[in-house]
C-alpha cells in the first residue's frame, strides 16, 4: 500500500470517528426533543438564560471593578443589569419564552389575514368572480393566526417534535455512512494484507 493510500485510509479513519460521534449526539438530542419537547425547550431556555446571566455579571464585576469609566461604564453597567434581569426571566419563566414567539408570529398572521379580507372586499367590489376564494383563504389565515396566539405551547410541541425527527434521521444517516467508511477501511486492509502475502 503506498503512501496515498495510507493518508485517504487515515483520513476516512478520522471521518469515520467524528461522523459516529455527530451521529450519537444527533440521535440522543433528536430522541430527547421527539419524546419530550416540553422538557427539550424548558432545559435549552434555562441553559440559554445562564449564559446569558453569566454575561450580564461579567459586565457588572468589570464595571465594578473600576475597569471601565464614564459613559462606556455606565453603558456596560446599565447593560450587565438588563442582561442579569433577562437571563432570570429566562430560568424562571422558560414557560413565557416558549409562549412569546409563536404569539407574535400568529399576530403577524392575523393582520395580515385581516389585510387579506380588505383586498378581497376591493375585488368584488371591482366584479372579480372568483373573490370569494381569496376571502376564504384570508378566514384561513386568521384562524392560524388565532391558533398560535391562544394555543402556542402546542404549536412549540408540535415543532420541537419535528426538529426531534429531523435530527434523529440526521444521526441515524451519519451512523449508515460511518458503517460504509468501516466496511470500506476493512476491505481495504484485506487487500493490502492480501499483496504482502503474494
Amino acid at each position: 500500500m503506498d503512501d496515498k493510500e495510507i493518508k485517504r485510509l487515515e483520513k476516512m479513519s478520522r471521518l469515520k470517528k467524528s461522523n459516529a460521534f455527530a451521529g450519537i449526539i444527533f440521535t440522543v438530542l433528536g430522541g430527547v426533543l421527539a419524546l419530550y419537547p416540553g422538557l427539550a425547550i424548558s432545559l435549552l431556555c434555562t441553559i440559554l438564560g445562564v449564559a446569558i446571566l453569566i454575561i450580564g455579571v461579567a459586565y457588572i464585576i468589570t464595571n465594578v471593578a473600576g475597569k471601565r469609566e464614564g459613559l462606556s461604564g455606565n453603558f456596560f453597567l446599565g447593560m450587565g443589569i438588563v442582561l442579569v434581569v433577562i437571563g432570570l426571566w429566562f430560568i424562571t419563566r422558560p414557560d413565557f419564552l416558549l409562549d412569546l414567539l409563536p404569539m407574535v408570529f400568529g399576530v403577524i398572521v392575523v393582520i395580515d389575514g385581516c389585510a387579506n379580507i380588505g383586498e378581497s372586499v376591493l375585488s368584488a367590489r371591482l366584479g372579480n368572480s372568483s373573490w370569494w376564494v381569496s376571502l376564504l383563504l384570508a378566514i384561513l389565515t386568521i384562524v392560524m393566526g388565532c391558533y398560535l396566539i391562544f394555543r402556542p405551547f402546542n404549536v412549540m410541541m408540535t415543532i420541537a417534535r419535528v426538529i426531534g425527527v429531523i435530527m434523529i434521521f440526521n444521526g441515524i444517516t451519519d451512523l449508515i455512512i460511518v458503517s460504509g467508511i468501516k466496511t470500506q477501511i476493512k476491505n481495504a486492509d484485506i487487500v493490502d494484507s492480501k499483496t504482502d502475502e503474494n
